[in-house]
Parts: structure tokens; C-alpha cells; sequence
């Protein structure tokens, strides 16, 4: 016994001070499981939308992981009640394949088994314990509910959603699929599984692989049997239930879905939101060196989703795919959703993180991979400008909250994880990058992936170590904020740059004791080249200290420029002083967009400096049009005739997002030139972006005209509301009281009218106040909902107050029901 406790105590000690690379490196954040869940058969059916409750049947194929195995623990949502749970009959053997006849009857239920739910936990006793190997089947009836929701998430037709259908989707990912099929809940247990689905009259069932039989019932519903016979884990298991219409294409064989309400299914407008995905399927087989590894891959839109969910075979997508004419400004959707949750398919789904810990290795490849897409498809700018995007975003996440990519809920997975990619690419090469990445998906398929894992598939497949890269980009936190200074010493002909890492590691401890660490000094390779009369200087330099000196020989003149860190090979952040005269030439020099839009934002910091709004003005019309959109967007504010004429030559530029810069420029100027050029665009342009930034902009040039544009601009539709959205931004901030009846009548369409009216009374008006009100007691139940969450800007005081000066008003019953729940939620 003393030997025991000694023996736990030395262990524990090291445990306590433990560092977040020992945490990860020993997977401390993986699940322990005694038992091998092989295959579910999962049957559905009996929704109710009016309590979102529903019926299940779920068949458990498992293999026992250790000998006298004789209670199973499930994870099972605690709103499910079980009805029963009955042993089946012996299983033959099971080969590795975990193949399951495709066709076979539903088994017959045996002897009752004794069973335990408690909260999340269900509890199975099997009829005999299992010898190490040895295989149980059982089927547990159930019945349950959602709420909050958890698992699934049901939606009703809505007057004030007329093209939202009735319709019901899951959400398995982190750990929710137990709310409505008891499971194993954790990414580190492949398996494989069925989807037996009745769903009603007039709607379909969207499940995970390959579509067994579809048959219609005596009483309208229809049955969908779907098969996954590929395994994956179970957080991937989705259903979705809906009015749809499928369109069809094709991969080298693979079927290829687009599924989407009727009242979406125009033909055009399908394909030109979804059609690019066979090509994106074959860059990505082409760039990883694995094909395509599944039999189908359909996307099904559905309501308020927040984005997309890389279901396997099946992704989920929310039902706000672009029009044509949304697609020429470049939206968000196509950009990056539809390539990230496709990039999921090798990454997350064929190769799943061990861990919630190690999420970054699903995430953030599949943020990392539009980019390389895109490079292929219309040029390194167009990468160069995505992964701009993630360092913005990056930033934003880092100033919030400073975390490592590998670490228990890391807020930073997706654009650090896809920068931290682009900078590997780099520092290997491209072809031993992919052959490194080929390498991690072949060798880890079925296993689960720790970070460690993809290292060391790296090390196989071109020989690297990369732990030094692994310890400070992986495992810890943050990034180098680089100081740099530059002296030319012309005796000696020599440029000398002194460059100092000053980032800090300032990061308190956890409740556990655990603290991030951030590098002293961050190691990597950077690129010097400097312009001489002599021609370019360019030196590789390897960062090692938090302090060092570079010198670059050879530059017999003043140098025109230096340009640090040419190609961003290294997430940073960078001040380096430097003339104007040298960072105007580096936006016409520097070969990286990077580098180009840090100059321009060095220039924009100058105001007073005529030379510096002169290189800004001349970017205005480079040959790379996100180059010129940076730099119109620099000059915003800024009023000098020359700053006018560049944005009113920008607002005829044939990009859409260089024009709409420059409509949100001009708001600045009160002349009628300008307003003529902005109304000239808000009656001709075709971008949905440029007419939201002329609304904008024409609010604040012409005021006397700018009440009628508002109101006709809240009647205008356009792709997620961009024109709308605009004019009621734009009536908040000119306090145009005069305006609230048609915000009040745009609450039906616009989410933020209601916040508007709050805006709008908030300077006193009772007007607004009065249809605020009014609003918030309509029959219609989405307006309420809307009206009430504009509430939330409101202090709970306040809330409480409004609430209840509105239960004294004689109300329908929905109305009042609606508006106590949401007293009594926010109490006393």
C-alpha cells in the first residue's frame, strides 16, 4: 500500500505543473472506452413539431475491449426516455470491413436486458460477460424530445418566413448526436450505420451515404433507408427532414447532390451557387493525392443554420446560397463555405481528430484548403487575398483571448490553423508539403490524428523534423510582433537591420494550473530584399534570437526601398519605420499582396504627408484589383480634390469590391458631382455590395435627398438584405424619426428594423417607441421574435420594465404566452 501511494504521488507530481505540449503529446483529452461500437441501425420516425418530440428504435452491434466486459455505457440525451432494451441474437462474425447486409430484416428483439439512465448516461447489462474480442447486440426503443436545440432542431412554416418550409435538421458536432440516438458521443471510435427514416407527407429524409430504398406508407409518410457502410464517427451522423428538390451532377462516378427547398429549385441559380463543386472535388483528390474517398457527396440547405457542418457524405448548409447577380461580389458562401465543408471530406471526416484538443487538424485544413483552390483557379492574388482574411481574423481572435491551435476549446483553429498550414507549405516546398499531407491522410485514416501524428507524417514522407516548428506555431500561443530598425552605413556599404521579437508572455494560469506559454523568441526564415542603384540586394535570414542584427553588404547607394519578409512566409506582426518615399515604392514593388496592403497601411497612417496620399492615389488604379480595393479604402475620409477624383475614378472600376470601397469614400464629399456619380451607381450598378455603400454614402452627401432614397432603399431586395440592411444602418446613425413607419414596416423582412426603432427612440421620440411596441404584440409570431431579441440591447432593467408595461395591454393569448416566457426567463 505505501509503494501505491508513493507511486501516485511522484506520478502526480509532474501531471500538476504539466505544460500544454505535455497535455497534448500524451492525449490526456482523448475518451477512454472499454467496448468497439461497430455498427448502429438507427430508426426514426413519429415527429411532432409542436413539442419536437419523435420516436426511435436504435439496433448496437459492438466488440468488447477487455475480457468480463458486461456493461455497456452509452451517451443518451437526458429528454430521451427508454422503452425497452432487448438483447438480439448472436451476430456472425464481424469482418474488418464492419460490413452489415445492406438488405436485411429488422432483427428480432430477445430477452429484456437491465438498463440505468441517468442524466447523460444510459446504462446496458449485457446477459453474460464478453471475453475480450467477443461481440453483443441489443436494440434500445425509445421515445424523447429536444429543446434548446440540442441534437435536432425543429422548424415550423412560418407566414413570416413564407419560403422557410416545415422541416426538422441535426447538429451532431461537438458532442450532441446522444440527444437523439443514444450513441458513443467521442470522435476516437469509427463506425459504421444505417438511418431508418419516416418522414411525413410531402417531405423527404437526407441521411449519411448511400439511399437503400425510399418506399410511400398507407398513411402518406415515406420510409428513407440510408447505409454508411464506410465508418466515420458518430458526431457525423446527420438526418435532415424537408420539402426538397434534388439536382444531380457527377464526380468520376460519384454522385453529387444539391438539395434545396421548391420554392429555391431555379435551375440557374442552383448551379451557379454549387455547379463549381466537381471541380473543387478534383483539385483536392489532385493536391493531396487522395481521391475523393467517399460514394456520394450531396449538400442539403436548411433554416437558421449558422453556416455550414461537414456531415459526411451529406453536408448541411444553410438555405441562403447566393443568386447570380450576389456571386459578382465575391460572397462569402462561395468563397469559402462550400470549398471549406468539401475540404472537410478528407479532413474531419476521413482523417477525425482523436480529440476535441486536436480540432485545429480538422479546422483549420479546411480553411486552409479554399485558399489553395482558389490560387489554382484565379491566381496567387486571389490566395494571397484569402489568407489576408484569416491573418485579419486571427488577429481579432489572438487581442481577445491568446490560445495554441492544440489545446481543449482553442479559439483560433480555423485561420491560425490554415496560416500555420500556408506558412508549412512554405517552409517545405509545395512538393513536399503534399506529399507530407498525402502521407498524414493515408497513414492516420481509421486511427483518429493527434497533432503529433501529422509531424510525424511529415518526417516519414520527406525526412523533416519539425518539432522546433510544431513547439512554437502548434503547442503554444500567440506569434512574433517583430520591431525592426534599418541603417545604411554608406562607408562600409552595408544595410544593417536590427530586429527584435517583443511579444510577451503574459498569460495567467487556468483553474487547473495549466498556462499557455508564448515563444520568447520565435525561429523562422524571412526574405530581405532592398532596392540599391545597383540593382536588388536579397538576403534569406533564419530568426533565432530575441535580438539580432542582419546585415545585407553590397548596397553602395541609399536604398529605394527594403522590403521585410517578401512572400509573409511568417505570421507577425511587423513595425518598421521607414521614409515614405520607401514604402510608396513598395506597394509598386512588393510581389505579395501582404506586403502591398501592410505599405498601404503604413501610408494611410500618415494624413498630413502629401507624398504618402500622393502613392495612395497612384495605387488607386494598380493592376491588381485587391491592391486597388486596399487602397481605396485607405483614402476614405480623406477630402483633397486629387482623393476625389480617385475614388470617383474607382467607382467605375470593373470590380464590384473596388467600387463599393469607393462609394463608402465618397461619402465624405458634399459636392453634386459626387452625388451625381453616386446616384448615377445606385440607378446602374449591379452589385448588391456597391448599391448597400451608395445608400450609405448618399445618407451623408445629400441629406436633403437622402430621406426618399431610405425609404426606397428599405423596399429593395437583394441578397441577405445587403441594400436594407444599409438604409436602416444609415437611418440609425441620422436619427430620422420621420422614417419609422417604414422600418416598422420592414420588421417582416429586415432583422435589424426592430433595432432600428430602439435607435430611433433612444433620442426621445415616442413615435418609434409606440410601433416598437406594437410590433412586439403583432399575431405574427416572427415579428414578436425579432422584436423581442431587439430587446437584448437593452439593460435587464430595462427589459423587465418594457415587458411588463406591455402585459397590461389586453393581448391574444400566443402573444401574452409569448411575452411572459420571456419575463419570466430574465426574473426579478
Amino acid at each position: 500500500m505505501r509503494r501505491s501511494l508513493l507511486l501516485l504521488t511522484l506520478l502526480a507530481a509532474p501531471l500538476a505543473a504539466q505544460s500544454n505540449t505535455e497535455r497534448i503529446a500524451t492525449g490526456q483529452d482523448s475518451r477512454s472506452h472499454d467496448y468497439d461500437l461497430v455498427h448502429q441501425r438507427i430508426a426514426l420516425g413519429d415527429f411532432r413539431w409542436e413539442d419536437q418530440s419523435f420516436r426511435g428504435r436504435v439496433e448496437v452491434t459492438l466488440r468488447a475491449l477487455r475480457p468480463g466486459f458486461d456493461s455497456v455505457i452509452l451517451d443518451a440525451g437526458d429528454l430521451l426516455r427508454v422503452d425497452s432494451v432487448q438483447a438480439l441474437a448472436a451476430a456472425t462474425p464481424i469482418p474488418l470491413a464492419r460490413a452489415v447486409p445492406a438488405r436485411r430484416p429488422v432483427a428480432p428483439a430477445g430477452p429484456a436486458l437491465a438498463w440505468r439512465h441517468t442524466r447523460d448516461t444510459l446504462v446496458v447489462r449485457l446477459p453474460r460477460p464478453l471475453a475480450l474480442g467477443d461481440t453483443a447486440r441489443f436494440v434500445i426503443a425509445y421515445h424523447g424530445r429536444v429543446l434548446g436545440g440540442h441534437g435536432l432542431r425543429f422548424f415550423e412554416a412560418d407566414s413570416f418566413a413564407p419560403a422557410r418550409p416545415r422541416q426538422l435538421w441535426s447538429q451532431g458536432e461537438a458532442m450532441e448526436n446522444h440527444h437523439w440516438f443514444p450513441t458513443y458521443d467521442f470522435p476516437n471510435d469509427p463506425l459504421t450505420w444505417e438511418l431508418v427514416v419516416t418522414a411525413p407527407a410531402g417531405m423527404r429524409a437526407i441521411g449519411n451515404g448511400t439511399l437503400l430504398r425510399e418506399a410511400g406508407n398507407a398513411d402518406g409518410t415515406r420510409t428513407f433507408h440510408w447505409h454508411m457502410d464506410q465508418p466515420a464517427v458518430s458526431y457525423l451522423v446527420s438526418l435532415v427532414v424537408a420539402p426538397l428538390v434534388t439536382f444531380t451532377d457527377r464526380w468520376k462516378g460519384v454522385r453529387l447532390e444539391y438539395n434545396v427547398y421548391p420554392t429555391q429549385a431555379d435551375s440557374a441559380r442552383v448551379r451557379a451557387a454549387f455547379g463549381f463543386t466537381p471541380d473543387i472535388i478534383e483539385v483536392y483528390s489532385r493536391l493531396t493525392g487522395v481521391p475523393y474517398p467517399w460514394k456520394r457527396y450531396a449538400q442539403t440547405t436548411v433554416t437558421e443554420h449558422f453556416g455550414g457542418m461537414e456531415n459526411v457524405t451529406a453536408t448541411t448548409l444553410a438555405d441562403w446560397f447566393p443568386d447570380r447577380r450576389a456571386l459578382r461580389d465575391r460572397p462569402w458562401y462561395r468563397q469559402l463555405l462550400v470549398p471549406h465543408e468539401l475540404a472537410h471530406m478528407w479532413f474531419g471526416d476521413w482523417v477525425t481528430t482523436a480529440n476535441w484538443a486536436n480540432m485545429w487538424l480538422n479546422e483549420g485544413f479546411a480553411q486552409f484548403m479554399p485558399g489553395q483552390y482558389w490560387r489554382g483557379r484565379e491566381g496567387p492574388a486571389a490566395a494571397e487575398d484569402y489568407y489576408l482574411d484569416d491573418y485579419r481574423n486571427y488577429l481579432r481572435q489572438d487581442r481577445r483571448r491568446r490560445m495554441p491551435l492544440a489545446s481543449d476549446g482553442s479559439n483560433n483553429i480555423y485561420p491560425k490553423g490554415s496560416l500555420v498550414l500556408e506558412m508549412l507549405r512554405a517552409e517545405l516546398g509545395d512538393q513536399r508539403f503534399w506529399a507530407g499531407v498525402q502521407r498524414y491522410l493515408e497513414r492516420q485514416h481509421g486511427r483518429g490524428a493527434t497533432s503529433d501524428d501529422f509531424r510525424q507524417a511529415i518526417l516519414e514522407a520527406t525526412g523533416q523534423n519539425l518539432a522546433w516548428f510544431w513547439a512554437q506555431w502548434v503547442y503554444r500561443a500567440g506569434h512574433p510582433d517583430l520591431a525592426v530598425a534599418a541603417q545604411w552605413d554608406s562607408a562600409a556599404a552595408v544595410l544593417r537591420l536590427t530586429v527584435r521579437q517583443t511579444q510577451r508572455d503574459t498569460l495567467p494560469a487556468d483553474s487547473t494550473g495549466l498556462r499557455y506559454e508564448v515563444p520568447e523568441a520565435f525561429r523562422g526564415r524571412v526574405r530581405v530584399r532592398v532596392g540599391t542603384p545597383a540593382g536588388d540586394r536579397v538576403a534569406d535570414v533564419e530568426l533565432t534570437a530575441r535580438e539580432q542584427v542582419v546585415e545585407l553588404p553590397g548596397v553602395t547607394g541609399p536604398p529605394a526601398y527594403v522590403l521585410f519578409d517578401e512572400g509573409n512566409r511568417m505570421l507577425k506582426t511587423l513595425s518598421f519605420p521607414q521614409p515614405t518615399a520607401w514604402l510608396a515604392r513598395q506597394v509598386e514593388q512588393q510581389a505579395d499582396l501582404w506586403g502591398r496592403t501592410w505599405a498601404i497601411g503604413e501610408l494611410a497612417g500618415r494624413p498630413g504627408d502629401a507624398e504618402a496620399e500622393a502613392a495612395l492615389v497612384r495605387a488607386v488604379t494598380h493592376p491588381e484589383v485587391f491592391t486597388r480595393r486596399e487602397a481605396v479604402e485607405a483614402l476614405g475620409g480623406r477630402t483633397s480634390p486629387a482623393v476625389r477624383a480617385a475614388l470617383l475614378t474607382a467607382l467605375r472600376d470593373t470590380a464590384a469590391v473596388v467600387r463599393a470601397a469607393a462609394a463608402a469614400g465618397l461619402g465624405s464629399f458634399r459636392e453634386d458631382t459626387v452625388v451625381a456619380a453616386l446616384r448615377g451607381a445606385w440607378r446602374g450598378d449591379s452589385s448588391y455590395a456597391v448599391r448597400a455603400a451608395v445608400v450609405g454614402a448618399l445618407a451623408q452627401a445629400d441629406s436633403a435627398g437622402a430621406p426618399a432614397l431610405l425609404r426606397e432603399a428599405l423596399a429593395v431586395p437583394s441578397y441577405l438584405e445587403q441594400v436594407g440592411g444599409a438604409a436602416l444602418a444609415a437611418i440609425a446613425r441620422r436619427r430620422d424619426v420621420a422614417l419609422a413607419d417604414a422600418v416598422q414596416a420592414a420588421i417582416g423582412r429586415l432583422e435589424d428594423a426592430p433595432a432600428t426603432l430602439l435607435a430611433l427612440a433612444a433620442g426621445g421620440a415616442p413615435d418609434p417607441l409606440a410601433r416598437l411596441f406594437a410590433s412586439a404584440t403583432s399575431p405574427v409570431e416572427g415579428i414578436r421574435r425579432r422584436v423581442l431579441k431587439s430587446f437584448g440591447a437593452l439593460s435587464p432593467a430595462d427589459r423587465r420594465a418594457v415587458l411588463d408595461l406591455l402585459l397590461r395591454r389586453p393581448l391574444e393569448p400566443a402573444v401574452r404566452q409569448d411575452l411572459e416566457a420571456e419575463r419570466a426567463r430574465l426574473g426579478q
